[in-house]
């Protein structure tokens, strides 16, 4: 006697012939849940906050408050130790930004507020004149002279220093003379939230610290002696990052990275609003995108991909991986913590492993290039890529699809639900996501109710012509719908109501046979078999 029983139920791989398919694979796999072997549902989305517009990038700055974009937007929190601001950082909405708690959340929608990220240097060189110190340290000669000069720097409310002014002109006080300082010149036009101005002067070939002013105040009279000047400057390349960067990704050693055409570039470590030039790194291809595996940064680029290794920004290099795959979409990429996942022209591929596209056994060129790969938008969840897509510009539909990289064989799970604003929580361990053109934010998989799946076995081929006269679901509860083919032609269908096998039609033979499953309960195993018996 002739059977066919399915106990796994597993998903689709579209470059495979459907009888050629493993046991356990389908030719549709739409909703399904197939974490466990058994076919299941994902349960619908559970409301969550409700934005004023609707957005394209969304982050979780707080539980209740959520920051949203109409644009493409990188952010990350800051990796000062501690911060006391609450800040956050991102790019790709103008010049790079810098948001604070209180300002950047205080009225919705968010971000209310933003500082442009970084603190430009000041334009002009500051004046002086050198006069008579009325209080000059003891035993000082009016004979010993030394030669001075001086530059100044804008400092924030938030501690963030820029680069210095050009250097002042040469001035040769004595040690009973001070240098009254003059034309230190106010910031320019810019939201940088610069409160102080600090001034240097040199000693021993350096520039020290001499004092902090008021960034109002426009003059200071030095009299400091040179026991009483403080540490030296750092923040000589301390540059604002370039307007146009884009694609800020935060490694684990307070470095913030982004990319400007084919240069990659790096923050000093713990002082994100500072990019020091000889940071850079160029690349041979236009970059489309970063992301990260711990302190190595992962170099998308629209030709070979590179990785560059570093402790300090100073000391990173560029290595390039030979792989021929490109990344066609931003917002595809994702970090999974051991590596870096992308949207390619040929499937979705992986850095590092040893085989680099992990669609390639279920998908080749064709099938892949169906889903529109440029327009994907992706997360990684629970060790699992979520990543929906655009087709209808090529003739398609708009869906979306989950994909184990560690196990791709067990085949794609296509979805029905289609987004473009995802953010993917670790804290709450969700998936937040927003319809298209709407403005609800929904956790994905939260909800009440089940979604409706749909399942198609793969077309099994038996040794001899036979008629199935019986069928069986077993399941955690019903009604379950089937549909049963043979030659691919629909020979019946219906809803079964408990675990007793059902009656099929006779009066015809085929070697070709197919189960299609609909429903949003929990099946553990379907069968086909000649006789009740079987069952």
């Amino acid at each position: 006697m002739t059977a066919i029983k399915i106990n796994v139920f597993g998903g689709i791989a579209p470059r495979i012939d459907p009888s050629k398919l493993q046991e356990s694979q389908s030719q549709t796999a739409e909703n399904c849940r197939l974490f466990s072997g058994s076919l299941e549902s994902w349960k619908g989305s559970a409301n969550d906050v409700l934005l004023a517009t609707s957005p394209v990038t969304m982050f979780r700055y707080s539980p209740t408050k959520w920051l949203q974009w109409a644009v493409d937007v990188d952010v990350v929190r800051s990796p000062v130790p501690d911060d006391q601001f609450g800040r956050v950082y991102w790019t790709g909405d103008g010049d790079p930004k810098m948001g604070v708690s209180g300002n950047i959340d205080s009225v919705a929608p968010y971000p209310t507020n933003s500082y442009t990220l970084g603190i430009p240097a000041p334009s002009t060189k500051l004046s002086g004149v050198i006069a008579t110190n009325l209080t000059p340290p003891a035993g000082a000669s009016p004979e010993e002279k030394r030669t001075v000069y001086y530059v100044y720097t804008y400092v924030s409310a938030y501690g963030e220093e820029g680069p210095p002014s050009p250097v002042s002109d040469q001035f040769e006080p004595s040690e009973t003379e001070q240098v009254n300082l003059s034309a230190i010149a106010n910031p320019g036009a810019g939201d940088h939230n610069i409160t102080i101005k600090r001034i240097y002067r040199t000693l021993d070939g350096e520039y020290v610290f001499v004092a902090d002013i008021p960034v109002a105040n426009t003059t200071f009279n030095d009299n400091i002696s040179d026991i009483d000047t403080g540490l030296p400057m750092v923040s000589e390349s301390w540059y604002a990052p370039s307007a146009t960067m884009q694609g800020l990704t935060a490694l684990p050693n307070g470095i913030l990275a982004g990319f400007k055409g084919n240069e990659v570039r790096m923050s000093e470590p713990y002082y994100p609003h500072a990019w020091p030039p000889e940071y850079s790194l160029s690349t041979d291809h236009q970059i489309v995108a970063l992301g990260k595996i711990s302190s190595a940064v992962v170099v998308l680029t629209k030709g070979h991909p590179y990785i560059a290794h570093g402790v300090h920004p100073s000391g990173y290099t560029l290595e390039t991986v030979e792989i021929d795959q490109s990344c066609v979409s931003k917002k595809s990429v994702v970090e999974t913590g051991r590596s870096v996942i992308y949207a390619s022209p040929d499937g979705l591929v992986s850095i590092p492993s040893s085989n680099p596209v992990v669609t390639e056994e279920l998908m080749k060129k064709r099938e892949w290039q169906a889903l529109n790969p440029s327009s994907i938008v992706g997360v990684f969840h629970d060790q699992r890529y979520y990543g929906f897509y655009d087709a209808t510009s090529i003739g398609g539909s708009k869906g979306g699809f989950i994909l184990d990289p560690g196990e791709p064989l067990a085949g794609m799970v296509m979805l029905t639900q289609y987004t473009e604003c995802l953010y993917a929580d670790l804290e709450d361990d969700v998936i937040y996501y927003v319809d298209e053109a709407g403005t609800q934010i929904k956790k994905w998989d939260s909800g009440a109710a089940d979604l409706n799946y749909t399942w198609k076995s793969k077309r099994f081929i038996v040794n001899d012509l036979v008629n199935f006269g019986w069928f069986q679901i077993r399941a955690d509860s019903y009604p379950v719908t089937y549909t049963i083919y043979a030659d691919s032609a629909q020979v019946a269908t219906g809803n079964i109501t408990d675990i007793d096998p059902v009656r099929l039609p006779s009066g015809f033979l085929s070697d070709e046979w197919e189960i299609k499953i609909e429903g949003n309960t929990r099946v553990r195993s379907v069968a086909l078999a000649e006789s009740a018996e079987e069952l």
